[in-house]
């Protein structure tokens, strides 16, 4: 459980490893089943076992997207070294999709020795863990227009996808919007580039409608349903 508000991330309490894998194998198990998956946050080595656990046994080959989270958008730190490791091995190998930002992929790879700040590197070294592909998220880099960068096993420098950076206060929420859109559409039977481009128009769409509450940028509504040359070309994924 976590306390989040208008100051940040207050507190993080995990939940019991057995409960969370008694609940994700029942979820699993009960009619009508799952047919995809996401992964959000993670808090300690025992909970990521846990959630492998559980996807191995009642959830081989369903579609599972991984959003490592490793720092809230406030800054605070949510998962550390060991729990990065713990991603690595037990939840990459079966992972269809990760999703870091730029601070996640770094601490990924640096948390099997790979210091290398190179993206192309930093992808490889956590597909050498044995995760289909690598979805590495361009926004905390800053640059404009915002580019995220397709790894799969297959090699080279990455399948770019570019859309326009936000202006204002980076949004809440646009991490974990993207990888629970990638489940959708990968689920949908959407090859892995068309499940990617329609779920970075998703996200940007509800950045486009995104308000702020507080002191807080809150993504709202959905953007499925309008076309690139329908959408006004002054926002982009955030964070």
């Amino acid at each position: 459980m976590t306390v989040q508000g208008d100051q940040g991330v207050l507190r993080i309490d995990p939940a019991d490893p057995s409960a969370v894998e008694l609940a994700i194998l029942t979820a699993l198990k009960d009619e009508p089943g799952i047919a995809g998956v996401k992964i959000g946050l993670l808090p300690d080595p025992e909970i990521v076992r846990s959630v492998a656990s559980a996807l191995a046994e009642a959830a081989p080959g369903t579609p599972v997207a991984v959003d490592p989270v490793i720092r809230s958008t406030s800054g605070r730190t949510m998962a550390g070294d060991e729990v990065a490791q713990a991603i690595l091995e037990h939840i990459a190998p079966m992972a269809t999709l990760l999703t870091p930002n730029a601070y996640e992929l770094a601490a990924l790879s640096r948390s099997v020795g790979v210091n290398s700040k190179d993206r192309a590197q930093q992808a490889k070294t956590i597909l050498a863990r044995g995760v289909a592909a690598v979805l590495a998220t361009g926004g905390d880099n800053r640059e404009d227009p915002c580019v995220d960068l397709l790894f799969t096993r297959s090699g080279g420098d990455g399948s770019p996808f570019s859309h326009p950076r936000s202006g204002g206060k980076t949004p809440r929420g646009t991490g974990c919007a993207l990888s629970t859109a990638l489940a959708v559409f990968l689920t949908r039977g959407l090859p892995l580039t068309e499940a990617v481009d329609r779920a970075i128009e998703y996200v940007v769409g509800k950045i486009e409608r995104s308000v702020v509450v507080g002191n807080q940028r809150m993504l709202f509504g959905g953007g499925e349903g309008q076309t690139k040359a329908q959408r006004p070309k002054t926002k982009g994924i955030g964070d």
